[in-house]
């Protein structure tokens, strides 16, 4: 999070007007658009009762909706999304549970007072506060990016490892608009630290030392093990010039998600406790049920997909499915289905091709993937690209093997790759989705692949897995990274 005070004083006032005032129109927008819709619906289901308003109804719900809109406003204002500026999912996060809350407290009311208005209007009203509220954060964004303040000039200052981690981080939010300017390596000085961090960013510029800092300067230091103490004469610096600043610990392997700080009176330690136990009994029950309820609708509604496909594949003489045996939680072995997507005889193709090509074989080696791999059919290319051969693996999940979300599943030999980290992998079921198939898919390094993975597990959380299943639908829709 980032306070608007890095920016002139113009522009925080930009900023809080265009997001209040387009908070207030999308509320305004969402009351007339569920009318209309509702009126609509009544109007072509013939159903007379399905709406029902007069005068009095009339302001006494429009009473009620304004209550909760500007309740809503002061709890937006009190989660700082008018003078901080929050990454987008913690946004998304904080206008659902609004919207949620809204719309039981006023069906609840309603029924209190008598109110006889059509329950559809209720239920509509708040669901296109939702999408309106969070469409409007994004024409915000648009506008004040168009007028420049929107943008956040970032200095990062620390360690190697910290400060590439920081990098990825802060890119990853497309919403917030992170401009990295350049970046300064503490107590790491040696083409052999410079090298490592352009390997992962190259477009960054990297300097031995920064430049005075000043007032609007946004300061993210990121220290590590070596150089926290040196770190500390670097954070005065800041403090002294009025800059403002953020620090990222390096604590790499513990879980921040949902953490209460609790400071002390007289002492400079914050004690960070979480605020949910992740990993719970109910919530591990909670994602179980959501499992088989949602494996169970995919199954139902794309079953006449999986016919024609079977049949699809079936025509170069080869069986429809292909399963190869995966490693599962507590390091089980499952057979993993998919649609076959290569030829009957794929594995001597692989054979003579990794024998042949040195080049094929290095990739092969290092990925456990071809980018141009002879093996695959044409229905197979297709079925690869929108990630349609991991249909089959409903019935992974439906059998318990698998989940919906979680790391990806790997074969035996990939055990080595993962290290110490494949405690994490163990823990839990592996996925049909995850967070490396949102964050690049096959683009990402295998190293990539397997911080990601531990990432999930360490930070995993009901609502993690929501953001990824919606992440899902539109990295499938638009075939990133898929071959």
């Amino acid at each position: 999070m980032i306070k608007n005070t890095t920016l002139n004083q113009l522009c925080q006032t930009k900023i809080k007007l265009v997001l209040i005032g387009l908070d207030c129109l999308a509320m305004l927008l969402s009351l007339v658009l569920s009318f209309l819709f509702v009126r609509i619906l009544s109007a072509l289901w013939g159903i007379e009762n399905a709406f029902y308003l007069d005068d009095l109804l009339t302001l006494k719900f429009l009473g009620l909706y304004t209550l909760f809109f500007l309740g809503g406003l002061g709890y937006f204002s009190q989660k700082e999304h008018y003078r901080l500026k929050s990454p987008w999912w913690q946004q998304v996060r904080h206008i659902l549970f609004f919207c949620t809350f809204s719309l039981v407290i006023t069906s609840f009311f309603s029924f209190m007072i008598n109110m006889s208005i059509g329950r559809l209007w209720v239920i509509m009203t708040w669901l296109m506060a939702f999408v309106c509220l969070l469409l409007f954060r994004w024409v915000a964004r648009g506008i004040l990016i168009r007028t420049g303040c929107w943008s956040i000039p970032t200095i990062l200052i620390g360690g190697v490892g910290n400060l590439i981690e920081a990098c990825y981080a802060l890119r990853s939010e497309n919403y917030l608009h992170y401009q990295i300017q350049y970046v300064v390596l503490v107590n790491e000085s040696g083409e052999g630290h410079e090298a490592l961090f352009h390997a992962s960013h190259p477009g960054i510029e990297i300097r031995e030392e920064h430049d005075a800092f000043s007032p609007h300067d946004y300061v993210v230091i990121c220290p590590d093990d070596r150089n926290q103490m040196s770190l500390r004469k670097t954070t005065l610096e800041v403090q002294k010039a009025g800059a403002h600043f953020a620090i990222i610990p390096p604590l790499e392997g513990v879980s921040l998600f949902d953490f209460h700080a609790s400071k002390f009176f007289g002492y400079g330690i914050t004690l960070l406790e979480p605020s949910v136990i992740l990993g719970g009994p109910f919530m591990r029950f909670f994602k179980l049920l959501m499992d088989k309820i949602g494996a169970l609708v995919a199954l139902i509604l794309f079953s006449p997909l999986m016919v024609f496909l079977c049949w699809k594949v079936c025509q170069d003489g080869g069986p429809a499915f292909y399963g190869q045996m995966r490693v599962g939680k507590d390091g089980r072995l499952f057979k993993c289905w998919k649609f076959r997507s290569m030829a009957a005889n794929a594995d001597a193709l692989l054979k003579e091709l990794l024998e042949n090509d040195q080049a094929a074989r290095e990739e092969y080696e290092r990925d456990f993937k071809l980018k141009k791999d002879p093996r695959i059919t044409k229905i197979g290319e297709i079925l690869r690209k929108t990630s349609l051969d991991e249909l089959p693996q409903l019935f992974n999940v439906l059998r318990g093997d698998m989940s919906l979300v979680g790391p990806r599943p790997i074969v035996e030999d990939e055990k080595k790759y993962y290290k110490e980290r494949l405690m994490h992998y163990v823990s839990v079921k592996p996925g049909m989705s995850g967070l490396w198939q949102v964050s690049g898919r096959s683009d990402l390094t295998y190293a990539q692949r397997v911080y990601l993975d531990s990432w999930y597990v360490e930070h995993w959380s009901i609502w993690s897995d929501l953001v990824i299943i919606i992440k899902t639908v539109f990295v499938l829709l638009q075939r990133r990274g898929a071959y």
